[in-house]
């Protein structure tokens, strides 16, 4: 079988929730009604087949070419498959990721992998800030899984962490660690000031 390829068209004018797009949940349908889903675009809803030129028919291995940072939420919730990202990626990569594996050969934005439980993800490049942590009001973070940043990571990496590890090949920002409960940060590069702010473990 042939990986699923969804090839966006041009870079959208407004951020894009990608979430609905699931190795598991696109499990058994036909491109044609693939295309017909429909994203959320700001305040709008766009189908699939508008935003992205759509090929291949094996939705567990589900790559998206040419993407923007725009695309958000791409993997959030993801349980199973593999989903690979040639380019950019936007905030919240991941997030609330229950198993699987994402790859992304570009950067990523913030909060990738937030609330992650298990699974894998890679970003060759950089990731901005929030890597692993909890948003406003979540008492913790990541709390499972692995997650490898060949480049460089932003502020806050691994804010609440609970639980998991997160490998950073390149530099951190400031204020990482901050909050930690439990878990495991490498930062193989140059960190910036309040390293372990408040941590407790890990």
């Amino acid at each position: 079988m042939i990986p699923l390829v969804l090839e966006l068209r041009e870079a959208p004018q407004q951020p894009v929730d990608m979430s609905p797009l699931l190795p598991d949940q696109l499990k058994d349908r036909r491109p044609q009604d693939i295309g017909a889903l429909k994203l959320w675009s700001g305040r709008r809803q766009v189908p699939v087949g508008e935003l992205f030129a759509i090929s291949g028919d094996d939705p567990s291995r589900l790559v998206i070419r040419n993407a923007s940072a725009a695309l958000e939420r791409i993997g959030a919730g993801m349980s199973s498959g593999c989903i690979e990202v040639e380019g950019n990626a936007g905030a919240y990569l991941g997030r609330e990721m229950r198993g699987g594996k994402i790859h992304v050969r570009g950067h990523c934005g913030d909060f990738c992998a937030s609330r992650m439980r298990a699974g894998f993800i890679q970003v060759d490049g950089d990731v901005e800030d929030f890597l692993g942590a909890a948003v406003t009001g979540e008492r913790q973070g990541m709390s499972g899984g692995m997650v490898l940043v060949k480049g460089n990571a932003g502020d806050r990496a691994g804010d609440r962490l609970r639980r998991g590890t997160i490998l950073i090949e390149g530099s951190a920002g400031d204020y990482c660690c901050s909050r930690m409960i439990a878990g495991t940060v490498a930062v193989l590069g140059d960190i910036g000031k309040s390293i372990g702010f408040a941590m407790r473990r890990g």
